[in-house]
């Protein structure tokens, strides 16, 4: 979380384009919530993308990714722990890529700058919180650097 978090409050500085990705579920539409509005609040210049469950359906998403590239910081909230292509690509876009998820790591995590999930068995305990948990804590974190 500490990477996440000074990462995200560079970003509020230097007032970089900073793009929260959330899933479409009850967890990933309030930590999308969390997360805008708390970053707004701290002086973020945010934009959210939901995608469309029938269009990108769940998880990152190449098409939309695409879309959104170019600088700046991208949080995928809810989703990203095993979406390693579309992190790569994230990343050629031009973004820096913080996950915030609480779903099952696959085997290899995605190469973000920050990868937050209580699952992961290779770091520092972490409350088992839901997204929107890990969501509240990130604007809590970065509320604290700020």
């Amino acid at each position: 979380m500490d990477r996440a978090a000074a990462r995200l409050a560079r970003a509020v500085r230097a007032g970089e384009r900073l793009i929260v990705y959330g899933d479409y579920d009850a967890d990933g539409v309030t930590a999308t919530a969390i997360l805008v509005r708390g970053l707004r609040r701290l002086g973020g210049a945010v934009e959210a993308f939901v995608p469309r469950r029938a269009v990108e359906g769940y998880g990152l998403h190449a098409g939309a990714i695409a879309r959104l590239g170019g600088p700046g910081v991208l949080v995928a909230v809810d989703c990203g722990v095993t979406a390693l292509a579309e992190v790569a690509l994230a990343r050629q876009l031009g973004l820096d890529v913080i996950v915030l998820d609480h779903h099952e790591p696959g085997p290899t995590l995605p190469e973000a700058l920050a990868v937050v999930d209580p699952k992961r068995g290779d770091q520092p305990p972490v409350t088992p919180y839901a997204a929107c948990g890990l969501a509240f804590q990130a604007i809590r974190a970065v509320a604290h650097l700020l």
